[in-house]
Order: C-alpha cells, then structure tokens, then sequence
C-alpha cells in the first residue's frame, strides 16, 4: 500500500485548486456563511470525527477517550459528541493530528465532496434567494 491512496491525493488536489466561477484568487466570491447551518455542519463533523479517532463501544467510551487527549470534562466531550456545544479550535486540532490530516479531510467533506458542494450547504448568496 502506498502513503497516498489515489482517492486521498484527488480530494487533496480538489481543496488545492478551486474549480468553477465561485472562487477567485482561492477565496469565496460574495459568500456569506449561513451561522446556523455552518455550526450545525462543523459540530457534526467533529463528532463524526472524535468517533474515528477514539473508537468506543459506547457514546461514553468516546466521550472519555476524548476528553483525556483534550484536558477537558467528559461532560463536555459528551456535550461535542451530541452536537449540542461547539469545540474550540484547538480541540479540533488535537483531535484531527489523532486522525492524521487525510482522514479529517474525509471527514470533513463529507467524503470527498467538492469545496462547492460544501459552500453550498452552510452558505447563502447575496441578492440570491
């Protein structure tokens, strides 16, 4: 098996080099996030990734895997594992340098969606309906 799988390198070189009229200079032309539908996106890819970095039998098992590699409460990693609070940054970092940096970006593209596909799902455009 070699280091780049060529699924891992195609998803690499779509987040690289953006494709279509909605980006410029690798930034979003007139994008506007939609706060609730991005929040509720990035919380249920950071439970989708701490049940790959710390496998469990229970949602408690996770929960206290992550919370020992983090330093924060099992409460608190059971809060991220539902989805009802969102981590800090560098909670997210810690738990995707577990996962090492393909598997996250599966993760978090929805297994190899498009940059655009992901825009479209936590964006709103001005002056678009």
């Amino acid at each position: 098996m070699s280091l780049l799988d060529p699924s891992s390198f195609r998803l690499c070189f779509q987040l690289l080099f953006q494709r279509g009229a909605a980006y410029r200079d690798g930034r979003a032309k007139s994008f506007e996030a939609n706060r609730v539908d991005s929040r509720d996106y990035a919380r249920e890819r950071f439970a989708e990734m701490m049940i790959a970095a710390f496998p469990g039998e229970t949602p408690g098992e996770i929960a206290e895997a992550a919370a020992k590699t983090c330093g924060v409460s099992k409460r608190q990693a059971e809060n991220w594992l539902r989805g009802e609070s969102s981590p800090a940054f560098e909670h997210v970092l810690v738990v995707g340098t577990c996962l090492g940096i393909w598997k996250t970006m599966e993760i978090m593209t929805l297994d190899g969606r498009s940059r655009e596909d992901v825009a479209a799902m936590i964006g709103q455009r001005r002056g678009r309906p």
